[in-house]
């Protein structure tokens, strides 16, 4: 009785192992998508400032 109960005590830690390392590795991939998110989100930014810039540069937007 004791082996058997051995035995899935070993699994259910195995199983937390792995849970414990594919949260890990779900944290990663959301950390670089948001990392991904920001640069776009700037870049969109820079870029509209560099077209009001350039329009107002032009004299096609007011001052």
């Amino acid at each position: 009785m004791v082996k058997g109960s051995n035995k899935a005590a070993d699994r259910l830690a195995k199983l937390e192992e792995q849970r414990a390392r594919i949260n890990a590795e779900i944290q990663r991939v959301r950390a670089r998508e948001q990392q991904q998110e920001r640069k776009n989100e700037t870049r969109r930014k820079v870029l509209v400032g560099a077209m009001i810039l350039a329009k107002v540069n032009s004299s096609e937007w007011p001052e």
